[in-house]
Order: C-alpha cells, then sequence, then structure tokens
C-alpha cells in the first residue's frame, strides 16, 4: 500500500500543472480504476490535505475530514465567514496559507490565532489592511517563508524572524521602515531568498552605516524601487558574490546616468574584480515588453547579464527601464565597468534583440562601442537582432578586404 500510495502522489506531482481536472479531478479519476483504488484513495489522509478555498463549503469540509491529522496546504480567496471559521479551527495542523483576499475582517480573524506548525505564510490584500496586533498571537515558531503582496504587516512582529525567504511586493502605504526591515534580515541569518519590488520601504531614521550580513543568501532580487530606497536597501545588505542577482531600476532621464546607476555597478564591479582570472559571458539586449491589457503602454528595457564562469560566483542580470535613445548609452556605461577585469580573460558576447537607434552616428551604435570596449572577445552570438543591426554585425565580424 505505501508503495502504491507514493506512485499516485509521484502521479499527481508530476502532472498537477497538465491536467484540466486539477488534483482532486486526477484523484478521482484514479479512484474509478477498481474499487480497491478507491477505498485505498478514500482512506489514504496524507493525499487530502490540499484545501483551495475556490471549492464548495461542503468540499472544504469533505477535505478537512479526511486529511485526519496531516498537515494543511490552504490557498484561495478568502470571503466567507463560515469558511474561515472552519479553516480557522484547523489552525494547528496549517503548514502553508497562500490567501487573496478583500475583506479585512475576515483575514484579520484568520491570523488571530497560533500557528504552530505553519512554514509559508502568503498574503495578497487591500493596500489599506494592516493587522492591529501580533500575527498568530505571535506562536508560529516554524515560520520560514514569508510573501507579502499590497498589504501590510506588524513588521516588527518577532514572527518574523529565521526565516529562509522573505518577498515584499507592491507595498505603499503599509511598507515596513527600512529599520524595521533590516532587523527582520538582521534576526534571520539563514535567510536564502530576499525579494523586494514597487515596494515603498521608508526610510524614516535611516542610518547609512549600518549594514547586515546574510551569508547564506542564495537569491536576491530589488526590483523598480524609487533611487533613494534602491541605494539605502542595496548599500544595508552585504550578500555573498555566489548569489545570484537580479537588479531592476528605472533611471531619471534628467539625471546623470552614472549616478542614477551607481548602486547596481558597484554589484557588477565586485563581480567583476573576483572573476578577473576566470571567464565570463556578457548578455546585452534592447526591447521591450507589452504591457498586455493598457493599450499603447510598452517598457522599454535595456538589459545587461554577466554570468561568471564556475559555481563561485553567481550571475548578475541588470535591467534598466530608460527610453531607447538611451539604451546604448546604458549598456556602454555597464560594459565598461566590466571591461578593466578582461583583459586577461576576454568574455563571451551575447547580443539579443539589438536595434540599431541611430544607425548614422558610430558613436551611438553599441557594436561599435562593444568593439571598442572589448576588441578581443572569445565569442559573440547574434540572437533575434533587427535586419540592420544583423548585417552591420556580420559586416563588423567579417570585414570585406581592404575595408579596415
Amino acid at each position: 500500500m505505501k508503495l502504491f500510495l507514493l506512485i499516485v502522489k509521484n502521479v499527481l506531482a508530476d502532472s498537477e500543472m497538465e491536467h484540466e481536472t486539477g488534483y482532486y479531478g486526477q484523484l478521482t479519476e484514479l479512484s474509478l480504476v477498481c474499487k480497491e483504488w478507491a477505498d485505498t484513495i478514500r482512506n489514504a489522509p496524507e493525499l487530502w490535505t490540499q484545501v483551495n478555498l475556490s471549492g464548495s463549503e461542503e468540499h472544504i469540509e469533505v477535505l478537512i475530514s479526511r486529511s485526519g491529522d496531516f498537515l494543511l496546504d490552504i490557498e484561495g480567496y478568502l470571503e466567507s465567514s463560515s469558511v474561515v471559521r472552519m479553516i480557522k479551527s484547523e489552525a494547528h495542523r496549517w503548514r502553508t496559507l497562500e490567501i487573496q483576499f478583500d475583506d479585512e475582517n475576515l483575514m484579520t480573524s484568520l491570523l488571530s490565532k497560533p500557528a504552530p506548525y505553519l512554514k509559508e505564510l502568503n498574503i495578497k490584500g487591500p493596500r489599506d489592511w494592516v493587522p492591529q496586533s501580533n500575527i498568530f498571537e505571535g506562536a508560529v515558531p516554524r515560520l520560514e517563508a514569508v510573501t507579502v503582496r499590497s498589504c501590510g504587516l506588524p513588521w516588527r512582529s518577532p514572527s518574523l524572524s529565521d526565516l529562509r525567504k522573505l518577498t515584499l511586493s507592491g507595498i505603499e502605504k503599509h511598507a515596513p521602515q527600512i529599520n524595521d526591515l533590516l532587523k527582520i534580515l538582521s534576526a534571520s541569518p539563514r535567510l536564502n531568498e530576499l525579494g523586494i519590488t514597487l515596494t515603498h520601504i521608508q526610510l524614516d531614521r535611516y542610518n547609512p552605516s549600518r549594514r547586515v550580513q546574510l551569508p547564506n543568501l542564495r537569491s536576491l532580487d530589488v526590483k523598480y524601487l524609487y533611487p533613494e530606497i534602491m541605494t539605502a536597501v542595496l548599500n544595508s545588505i552585504d550578500a555573498p558574490l555566489s548569489a545570484a542577482c537580479v537588479l531592476c531600476t528605472r533611471p531619471d532621464d534628467e539625471q546623470d546616468m552614472a549616478v542614477e546607476l551607481a548602486d547596481v555597478s558597484n554589484r557588477l564591479v565586485a563581480l567583476a574584480q573576483s572573476a578577473r582570472s576566470g571567464f565570463g559571458t556578457l548578455t546585452l539586449q534592447m526591447g521591450y515588453e507589452d504591457m498586455g491589457d493598457w493599450l499603447d503602454v510598452e517598457e522599454w528595457d535595456a538589459e545587461f547579464k554577466y554570468e561568471p564562469e564556475g559555481d563561485h560566483l553567481g550571475p548578475l542580470s541588470i535591467t534598466v527601464n530608460a527610453s531607447p535613445e538611451r539604451h546604448v548609452d546604458i549598456l556602454s556605461h555597464l560594459a565598461g565597468k566590466v571591461q578593466p577585469y578582461t583583459e586577461i580573460s576576454p568574455p563571451k558576447l551575447r547580443l539579443v534583440d539589438i536595434h540599431r537607434t541611430v544607425p548614422e552616428d558610430e558613436d551611438a551604435n553599441l557594436l561599435c562601442g562593444l568593439h571598442r570596449t572589448f576588441p578581443n572577445v572569445r565569442d559573440i552570438a547574434l540572437i533575434d537582432l533587427d535586419y540592420e543591426a544583423t548585417v552591420d554585425a556580420l559586416q563588423r565580424l567579417f570585414p570585406r578586404p581592404g575595408s579596415g
């Protein structure tokens, strides 16, 4: 029986994302094979621990009953007080909570009981909502991963400590103060993943000399913060060079680009210095992202990726959202930061989706700039360039005799 249940769980895990009927639809189909399978599945509580709040109250009640004493993974949109009472009574069995909500009272009630086995909390709510008291009565000792989108949390709660993952996204009104954020990080020395996107970290009483050591960090994503917030966050965190970093920024067109990109460039310089005796791949891309439902709205990005070879240094991706006419200058500036450390070990270059913004002006042509910055490279890849850029690249790589 143990082998059968193991096979069932593996089948469900492998095909869940592709199956139209979802997890319990597949489980029902397996139950229809024969009575023995149906009885085994029906009486295996470990197969009934995924509770999706989009189902009916009767369905949720059945899942809670069939799951026995096993830990529960609960997800979905919270909209019923009766459902809150039902799942709140099982707080002692929560393992993960992934909740979206609009009713602030329902969410406040849900987070009011101790959750001794909760490992992951993922919430998205109204921008004006923040709990007025400590979540889970401060009794959530196994909490490891916290994701907060739009709404707030009591950032000084002792529950936000010893985390492995912290993600803040789209928080404007109730974002943490920088000192509270740094306290959370200081209390989480084993943090592996940190992501902060479009979040208005408050800089009251910010101390530029304060730094937090995160020796176990493996992933750092800091995206589209106000320039002064970006500076404060990046200058306050000591992340190992083995961490994979994704840094995204929007410079002010009126400001000096070198100043605007100084904070993200620092990481690039440190990485290049450490890789000076090895090889790396530089990927440069100038393109745009269609914003989907918003007509005539495009995000124009210059993307610079640096991937040192070997496993002791992590990759770095820098995305700068700016007008297309600035892309060449942005990428040339970032490439110039790497250049002093590549004289002995020339890099590989990958050009992806490059547009020639001012073809007649060599100073504004990325290919000319790269030739001046890296006169010797190991190899070069041209991927999805527009026609004019492809022709220009081939002419420069394979000049005609007598053309220089």
